[in-house]
């Protein structure tokens, strides 16, 4: 029930609050005196209609409205204000004020809406035709439906319906899908299930056999490849093999022996140089010398052992040269022996692993 309505600076009412009486309220006055102007201020309240500020008083900003409803214990107060920085509705419940409702469109807020629970067919106009008595049929049907909430009943008979349908729909589904079922059932109820069981562990056996023969596929595949490659890769063995085996073990044991004859050498050679690094000085009075018996005979002996001597650190230097040479060719044979050794890791025809024995083979031993 509406207890009370509040206009500010609505049309031409600055600020006025009318009480309403329960039951049926009558407002009487000359023509003028602003009794549609309260009919006005109930509809935009309930319908936000007018659209537009044209009923904001002349002078003023903002136009307010406000709405005491009450229904058993519940008080609301409802607010409408609109002017050039506001647009909005306010719902207040027993004292509680909600926050403002603002961007609602053309339409109240649906909570306004519920809590008013008012439309057009409450509100008899000044000039409107007597409330069904002029009316097309087709607009009473449309008022009756509206008021005994038909339209409603409608959509939710429709809902129902449609919902019927479609479990209908279902069910035809699930039968088919259940004699389906039934159908399989009664093949595999036939089935010996211990042989089925027995086959299904063969059939995986046969599985993991299948399995087993991929991978040694693999495997054999890898192995294809890598002889393809070793084909195109083929190793050269050099004729003359043997004869440098031979000789890098006769480089061995030369160098061997001249490292001995060295060894027992670099005693004298110490001595030698030792003589050598002190030079003979002849005294200038040589002729003198030379008189005296045997002094020139033992002079030419050690200038003949001394030259023997020169030449034989000439000889040892020119081994000591070509022991080095021999050493450097000697680890050249080596590395090629190496590389060699290396090289016959693997069979150069079928790829397999070489042992001794087959290598002495294909060396020739």
């Amino acid at each position: 029930m509406i207890e009370k309505i509040i206009l500010n600076n609505f049309k031409t009412y600055k600020d006025t609050e009318l009480e309403l009486s329960p039951g049926i309220n009558v407002f009487t006055g000359n023509s003028g005196n602003g009794k549609t102007n309260i009919l006005l201020g109930l509809n935009w309240v309930t319908t936000n209609r007018p659209l537009g500020s044209n009923y904001v008083r002349r002078g003023q900003d903002t136009s307010v409205v406000e709405m005491v409803v009450s229904e058993d214990k519940d008080v609301y107060k409802i607010t409408r204000s609109r002017g050039t920085s506001e647009n909005s509705y306010t719902l207040e419940h027993n004292g509680d004020r909600l926050d403002p409702f603002t961007g609602f469109g053309n339409s109240p807020p649906e909570m306004i809406s519920e809590v008013i629970n008012l439309s057009d067919l409450n509100v008899q106009k000044q000039r409107d035709q007597h409330f069904l008595v002029y009316t097309p049929p087709g607009q009473i049907a449309t008022y009756i439906r509206s008021i005994t909430k038909l339209d409603e009943i409608d959509r939710v008979t429709k809902s129902l319906a449609s919902k019927i349908r479609i479990e209908k729909g279902d069910v035809a589904s699930k039968q088919k899908e259940l004699e389906a079922t039934n159908q399989k059932l009664a093949v595999l109820g036939a089935i010996n299930l211990l042989l089925l069981e027995s086959k299904i562990e063969e059939t995986k056996v046969h599985i993991e056999e299948v399995r087993r023969l991929r991978a040694e596929v693999e495997q054999l595949n890898a192995i294809v490849n890598a002889l393809r490659v070793l084909e195109k890769c083929q190793i050269h063995i050099p004729d003359n093999i043997d004869q440098i085996f031979d000789n890098v073990r006769q480089s061995s044991e030369d160098i061997a022996k001249v490292t001995t004859c060295i060894d027992a050498l670099k005693p004298l050679i110490v001595k030698i140089k030792s003589i050598k690094a002190h030079e003979i000085v002849l005294p200038k009075n040589l002729e003198v010398i030379t008189a005296v018996e045997g002094t020139l005979e033992r002079y030419n002996y050690i200038d003949t052992k001394l030259e023997t001597v020169l030449n034989l650190l000439e000889d040892i230097h020119k081994i000591e040269v070509g022991l080095v040479e021999s050493d450097i060719r000697l680890k050249q044979l080596e590395l090629e022996e190496i590389e060699l050794k290396e090289k016959l890791e693997n069979c150069p025809m079928c790829g397999t692993g070489l042992t001794s024995e087959s290598k002495q083979i294909l060396l020739g031993k």
